[in-house]
């Protein structure tokens, strides 16, 4: 408080200089990946990470200038594998570690990610054919025919999509003509499965050879039944020539085709041999005046007989014979003079022997 009588009062302020403002930076440092296609679309999410750096920050109280202080430590970005992607390949397999400082400027890095090519592999592809050889009943009636030819062609997988493109089959093949095997007794309905040209895209061949049992061979059977007689004295010497004579049989043979087995029918009717009277021998008698009719069959064996002639007992009669004017009685039995002899007293040549016969 200041009176009229006051004097002038005069103070002095010290105006003393404030301390620096001290302030904590931070500074973030990031880093970006981006994947991408070859045309640039978006081929995956992008990878972003960051890092923190704090420094000090002195700001003078008057001039307001900064001072800046050190950054804190260095940091680092681990490696970051770039992600599988079916089908494509990138052109960095990872982005490195990467170490940065308060200083660092963000990082940007951009993985180009390539279309794979379409995988190339071989298909093989096989055709059978196959013939079964069978009765008709359906058993089988001999081995099947296998016989197989194999094709081949590029196929490309498209190595996105999995897509397959087909390239063209390897050249036509054949099967050469197959033909059906024999069997005794049947007969095939094909004689040969001819030759087959078959594709790669061509489906597996099957045949079917049925087996038809062959009809039985019919055939006529003949037999001839023989009738023989022979004329013979006692002592077995030929009397006469022999009688022969002959009668044919016949019947159907039916061979089955398969077992060969024969079936027969009968013999065609029967016959006869014609009774034969027995040859008139002089001087002999046979002991059957004829053979008689004879029946046979065809089962019949062959007939045989033998007729033997018996020398005749001689006979004689008594007669007078003159001797010189006088007769002269003879025997009964048979009286031949031997050509070596003479008549006695008559003078009569031995070819002019008497021979007295009844």
């Amino acid at each position: 408080m200041v009176k009229g009588s006051s004097d002038d009062l005069s103070f002095k302020v010290i105006y003393t200089k404030n301390a620096p403002t001290v302030t904590t930076e931070t500074k973030t440092v990031n880093e970006n990946i981006d994947y991408v296609f070859a045309n640039g679309d978006k081929a995956a999410d992008s990878h972003t990470a960051a890092v923190k750096f704090t420094r000090q920050v002195s700001t003078d109280a008057v001039t307001g200038e900064k001072t800046y202080g050190d950054w804190s430590a260095d940091q680092s970005f681990d490696a970051v594998k770039s992600p599988n992607i079916k089908g494509y390949t990138p052109d960095q397999a990872q982005i490195d570690k990467q170490v940065v400082k308060g200083s660092s400027d963000d990082l940007s890095f951009k993985v180009i990610y390539t279309k794979n090519a379409p995988t190339v592999t071989t298909e093989t592809k096989t055709v059978n054919e196959n013939i079964d050889y069978v009765f008709a009943n359906g058993d089988k009636a001999a081995d099947s025919h296998t016989a197989a030819v194999k094709f081949t062609r590029q196929v490309s997988t498209d190595a996105v999509t999995g897509e397959k493109s087909y390239g063209d089959w390897s050249a036509d093949q054949s099967f050469d003509a197959v033909k059906s095997p024999d069997l005794k007794g049947y007969t095939p309905d094909k004689d040969q499965i001819d030759k087959q040209v078959v594709k790669g895209s061509s489906d597996d061949l099957s045949f079917k050879v049925i087996y038809t049992k062959n009809a039985p061979t019919v055939t006529t059977e003949t037999k001839t039944v023989n009738e023989n007689i022979d004329y013979v004295f006692a002592n077995g010497d030929k009397a006469a020539d022999s009688h022969t004579a002959a009668v044919k049989f016949t019947r159907q043979v039916s061979t089955d085709a398969v077992t060969g087995e024969k079936s027969y029918g009968d013999w065609s009717a029967d016959q006869s041999f014609d009774a034969v009277k027995s040859p008139d021998l002089k001087g002999y008698t046979p002991d059957k005046d004829q053979i008689d009719k004879q029946v046979v069959k065809g089962s019949s064996d062959d007939l045989s007989f033998k007729v033997v002639y018996t020398k005749n007992a001689p006979t004689v009669t008594t007669k007078n014979v003159h001797n010189n004017g006088s007769l002269v009685s003879q025997s009964k039995e048979q009286q031949t003079l031997p050509n070596s002899m003479e008549l006695p007293n008559t003078g009569v040549d031995k070819t002019k022997a008497l021979r007295l016969l009844v």
